[in-house]
């Protein structure tokens, strides 16, 4: 049948950063964008017109404030960046467009000797979260496609002055992920003739980081933010001599949108911006070992911080990876051994640093940060 529409095996996502908040964007061919999973909705509100009758109310509907939403499952992805040209990785439209500022820059001496990061010369694409300049932060533009069964004809969603909230998962073994929520000034969906049903991803040369082989580092602080015991550290660059291992990362950025209606506004939703109230939270799974310096209520009751980095390498090439580096004041720790093994979790919430001599010269001005690394060494 070819007027027959599948809406999940049939469609396409394509995405472009906004030079300017809402601004004319034109979205091509090769502005596809990788999705595990994606729904792009478009749903305006109906007015209800009830009006006086002889014989029954009358219901006459029309169209009020126009709204979209979207829903994005994608991956972190190992592309080679460029610090000089600039060339992004191909995950960077959801990352710019959740609540992060981002730096791009040849980074002299980049160092973390708890997970193993020591470069004399390298590119580097840097996300930072931000919660309180929204005019400095990114949009996004998509076009979402669906296709019928022969590709004759589609319809056409597209939403601009997109922004989100922005969840990062790593699980051992798995390819690390993005999960987007988000919202965009919506146009009525139109027909179209012909849609472009180009796939330019995933090429050879863009593959997803796996969350296997990486080298991390978890250090309490205390609430002076001095450094004690030396440093206490799980993971770090020393594989052999660190057996603790983590079997599951997952931050949730916090960064909530909102929608700042209007008047003037065309359907009456003049711009989507970032409104975040409270801090990331973060959620790590730890299969312990040792447990002899895991004093971990002590880090509820005495108010310490923790430190954690962690280093995600290309599988393929060993030039690329990705850092996190994030500060959290423990919320609540729970121990098991359902599984026949020791397994702590720990749930957080994000914090403020303010120790600048702690951080192997990458503590972040904000409580996280997202690093792209090239090696040029």
């Amino acid at each position: 049948m070819a007027n027959e529409i599948y809406p999940y095996l049939r469609r396409t996502l394509r995405g472009k950063v906004e030079a300017t908040y809402g601004a004319s964007t034109t979205i091509n061919d090769a502005d596809l964008v990788f999705a595990l999973e994606a729904e792009v909705t478009y749903a305006p509100e109906v007015i209800s017109r009830n009006g006086v009758s002889a014989l029954r109310p009358g219901f006459r509907p029309y169209t009020g404030s126009l709204r979209g939403s979207y829903s994005v499952t994608t991956e972190v992805d190992a592309s080679a960046i460029d610090g000089g040209t600039p060339t992004y990785p191909h995950c960077d439209p959801w990352i710019s467009s959740s609540g992060f500022l981002k730096a791009v820059g040849n980074d002299a001496g980049l160092t973390d000797s708890r997970v193993g990061l020591s470069i004399t010369s390298a590119d580097s694409i840097t996300y930072t979260i931000n919660s309180n300049s929204s005019q400095a932060l990114s949009s996004v533009k998509l076009q979402f496609d669906q296709v019928n069964a022969d590709a004759s004809k589609g319809i056409r969603t597209v939403l601009t002055g997109c922004r989100s909230s922005m969840t990062l998962d790593l699980v051992a073994g798995e390819s690390v992920k993005l999960t987007l929520e988000g919202s965009g000034i919506a146009t009525q969906p139109t027909d179209v003739a012909t849609p472009s049903i180009d796939e330019t991803y995933p090429a050879a040369s863009v593959r997803p980081f796996v969350a296997s082989g990486m080298a991390w580092s978890l250090t309490a602080l205390e609430d002076s933010h001095a450094v004690i015991s030396a440093d206490i550290e799980y993971g770090g660059g020393s594989a052999a001599a660190r057996v603790n291992q983590i079997r599951s990362l997952s931050i949730d950025t916090a960064q909530a949108v909102t929608e700042d209606v209007g008047l003037a506004a065309s359907g009456a939703v003049a711009r989507v911006r970032h409104s975040p109230t409270e801090p990331f939270t973060l959620s790590l799974v730890i299969e312990c070992v040792d447990l002899d310096e895991w004093d971990s209520w002590d880090y509820i009751t005495d108010n310490m911080t923790l430190h954690l980095t962690t280093l995600v390498s290309d599988s393929i090439s060993s030039a690329n990876s990705f850092y996190i580096d994030c500060y959290f004041t423990p919320t609540e720790i729970t121990k098991s051994d359902g599984d026949g093994l020791c397994v702590l979790e720990i749930t957080g919430q994000g914090i403020y640093p303010n120790d600048g001599t702690d951080g192997g010269g990458l503590k972040p001005a904000s409580p996280l940060t997202l690093k792209f690394i090239k090696n040029n060494d």
